[in-house]
């Protein structure tokens, strides 16, 4: 799970995500019955590399592909005029 002021983002077992809602108001923004399919990666050709291998370290989302060839890192940070 991240939290911010603003949000709380939950992922399943399977790196889909699972919940999307506002903080403070807990609307959820997520359509859980068709919460999409996770992090992908596609390359020029079109091939699609799933993410699925989700953890957090040192405050960044870390998300890896089932061989560990691919990883993103991301990191979530306040803007100010951000409206959810």
């Amino acid at each position: 799970m991240i939290r911010t002021d603003a949000f709380q983002l939950e992922f399943a077992s399977d790196g889909k995500p699972a919940s999307f809602k506002t903080v403070p108001g807990d609307k959820q923004l997520l359509n859980v019955g068709m919460p999409g399919i996770g992090f992908v990666i596609e390359d020029v050709a079109g091939n699609k590399m799933l993410l699925n291998d989700l953890s957090i370290h040192d405050g960044q989302l870390v998300a890896v592909s089932d061989n560990g060839h691919r990883k993103l890192f991301f990191v979530f940070g306040k803007q100010p005029n951000m409206l959810l």
